[in-house]
């Protein structure tokens, strides 16, 4: 377990107007573009002193470690309206809206997803799948990197992302897109020819395993990994190897994104760019409570309204507290 970076949480309050009033920012001063990361910095600069950030990351490197695994996924967030960013993805329930590439962890006490990174992908086309990665694990110490795994699903894998990860030091387990990797996988499908049927092959070069798996009800299935080692000696596999601790690990981002799904933000507003900031908002208003749940390690989940009860007891009494 590793101590790292969190998310902060940023605290501020007023008595001259309610926050609907200061809401939209000025486009003068903010931009058009929705909350992406130069906008994030600007909100830094303006409505926290540079002290505060770095007390705020101090104590959030007490609360969050990073484990071994983080998942890489997105969330299609619905949107019908007019929108330069809105895209259409054909498997996705319902298939328009705004793609925002996560990457998440789990808690050390309580195992609830914890949003490490996101990125709002206002492109229309792109961008490459290694600037995905690269984006979503920027901030890893060097010195952390090669007790991580990242697990990712068959969009995102590529030559350029394979070598880019290998290169920093990063493990992986990934599902893979068959039409990647030809040269792999040519030669492993002859041998899998019914369903039950499995394959694995071993690069002593890269150090990488590959597994093409023929699940009765998905069909065909292919991950490649360099997360495990070979061993000659060992017992008859019964089960798909990489199969289970695929299904396990790989589940932090869609359990995030159902977390997320009754959280807002309350004052809402028309327009594309609200639905940026609500989902900025939502992960912010979510990581609190994993936050407060890590901080007393508390293991199983408080209700929602007693959760901020307790918070704003505990933050009006700090108020209290640093006035005298």
């Amino acid at each position: 377990m590793r101590e790292y970076w969190a998310v902060r949480v940023y605290l501020q309050t007023t008595h001259k107007k309610p926050l609907r009033s200061n809401w939209p920012l000025p486009a003068e001063v903010f931009g058009e573009n929705p909350m992406g990361h130069s906008r994030f910095f600007r909100l830094h600069q303006l409505w926290i002193p540079p002290k505060a950030v770095e007390q705020l990351n101090l104590a959030s490197e007490k609360l969050v470690l990073v484990p071994e695994v983080i998942n890489i996924d997105e969330k299609l967030k619905p949107y019908e309206g007019k929108s330069p960013y809105k895209r259409y993805v054909p498997n996705k329930d319902p298939p328009k809206g705004h793609w925002i590439t996560e990457s998440v962890i789990k808690g050390k006490y309580t195992g609830l997803p914890y949003l490490l990174n996101c990125k709002p992908v206002q492109q229309n086309s792109g961008p490459k799948m290694v600037e995905l990665y690269q984006s979503s694990l920027e901030r890893i110490a060097p010195s952390q990197k090669k007790g991580i795994v990242v697990v990712t699903d068959a969009y995102y894998m590529d030559d350029a992302s394979r070598l880019w990860l290998r290169g920093e030091g990063f493990k992986y387990l990934a599902a893979i897109n068959s039409s990647r990797f030809q040269e792999v996988w040519e030669p492993l499908q002859l041998k899998v020819k019914k369903p039950g049927q499995w394959v694995v092959a071993w690069n002593q070069q890269t150090e990488e395993a590959a597994y093409v798996y023929w699940d009765p009800e998905r069909g065909r299935q292919y991950l490649l990994t360099n997360a495990f080692k070979y061993q000659k000696k060992g017992g008859e596999m019964k089960r798909p190897p990489f199969e289970d601790v695929y299904a396990l690990f790989f589940n932090g981002c869609d359990r995030c994104n159902h977390f997320l799904a009754n959280k807002g933000w309350p004052y809402r507003r028309k327009g594309w760019r609200y639905s940026f900031d609500d989902f900025h908002f939502s992960s912010i208003v979510w990581n609190t409570y994993v936050l407060y749940h890590e901080c007393y390690a508390i293991a199983k989940n408080i209700d929602w309204d007693v959760f901020c009860k307790k918070l704003a007891i505990e933050l009006w009494q700090q108020c209290v507290a640093s006035r005298k």
